[in-house]
């Protein structure tokens, strides 16, 4: 092979891997306003010559510049209706209502989750990648069996699917892009960098599409088991903690208002901590080395929590999980 050849595939390796996501990141927090979001995808196409950085850039670009806010007006918007003489006047219908959401998210800088994926969805669309928009549950109640079937489940979030090297990738951009704080009623924007090519194991302990086939694992979770345990926090998988499996998210207390936690893994010297649901006070957790493998901790509760009342851990002031607490039948 020639050295001038050589030298091609080393310019064209550094050119799609070298950059870190940072430098991505940062070059696009920079960006000047666009008037469209096709000015948007071909500055990003001009910028980065690969897909994985073309993506990285869609995805932090929709996370840093649309804010998660609907209007009542925009709510409580009548739906239109489709009259179509057949499939394909149907698409082209549906395919204009959607570019007509699309220009109004982009221009408005707001919407919510489905707003969030449309857009990412269209940018890589414009990319010329196989791409997918998931529908389904995103976890933030803990239920029993009984609990599930009695319930009216809806679809509450949606989230990004894109085929890069083969594979199917999981991106949730809302979810990337900050939170809302319920307490003062106001989302804050904070960039998360977790819930971009988030594993798909890790993925559905929290998400849950309407079609499992997007769970992308060979290992699929039913509804009851994705809803008995507890509730996932991205810290919980970032500092590599792991709980015994099939570990419920509920527990009942014993007596002497107790309960105990297994760990398979913990990190070196874990300082962790639990916070009940109407109290701000962090208490400590104690934590003990099994003789074999993993770890054991008990937890007291005092005499004024309530019944189905949350408890979360923290470790290093993130909070990793949430439990619902009982009483003992």
């Amino acid at each position: 092979m020639s050295k001038i050849v050589i030298s091609l595939i080393f310019l064209f390796t550094t050119t799609c891997f070298c950059q870190s996501y940072d430098e991505i990141d940062e070059r696009v927090k920079n960006y000047p306003q666009f008037k469209t979001l096709n000015d948007l995808s071909i500055r990003i196409q001009n910028n980065f010559s690969c897909d994985e950085n073309r993506i990285r850039a869609a995805f932090s670009w929709v996370a840093h510049n649309i804010r998660y806010e609907k209007t009542l007006d925009e709510v409580f918007q009548p739906h239109k209706r489709l009259y179509y003489i057949s499939e394909f006047v149907k698409k082209q219908q549906i395919r204009k209502l959607k570019i007509a959401k699309i220009k109004h998210v982009f221009k408005n800088k707001r919407g919510v989750c489905i707003d969030y994926s449309i857009v990412l969805n269209e940018l890589f669309n414009q990319f010329g990648l196989k791409s997918k928009v998931i529908v389904g549950i995103f976890k933030t109640d803990i239920k029993n069996s009984q609990d599930i079937k009695e319930s009216s489940l809806f679809k509450n979030h949606s989230w990004n699917a894109v085929f890069l090297n083969g594979k199917w990738k999981l991106i949730d951009v809302t979810m990337a892009s900050g939170y809302y704080d319920s307490t003062e009623n106001r989302f804050v924007r904070k960039f998360r960098d977790y819930y971009f090519f988030t594993s798909p194991i890790e993925f559905s302990k929290t998400h849950f599409p309407a079609n499992t086939n997007w769970q992308l694992s060979n290992e699929v979770v039913n509804l009851e088991a994705f809803y008995n345990a507890p509730i996932y926090f991205p810290s919980y998988f970032i500092n590599d903690v792991k709980l015994v499996k099939n570990t419920k998210g509920t527990f009942f207390l014993s007596d002497n208002n107790e309960f105990v936690l297994n760990f398979e893994h913990l990190p070196k010297k874990p300082m962790l901590y639990y916070q009940l649901e109407n109290s701000s006070e962090l208490r400590k957790v104690h934590v003990k080395k099994k003789k074999g493998k993993g770890y054991i901790s008990k937890i007291k509760l005092d005499k004024h929590f309530k019944n189905n009342e949350f408890v979360t851990l923290f470790i290093a002031n993130k909070a990793i999980l949430n439990f619902k607490i009982q009483k003992k039948p």
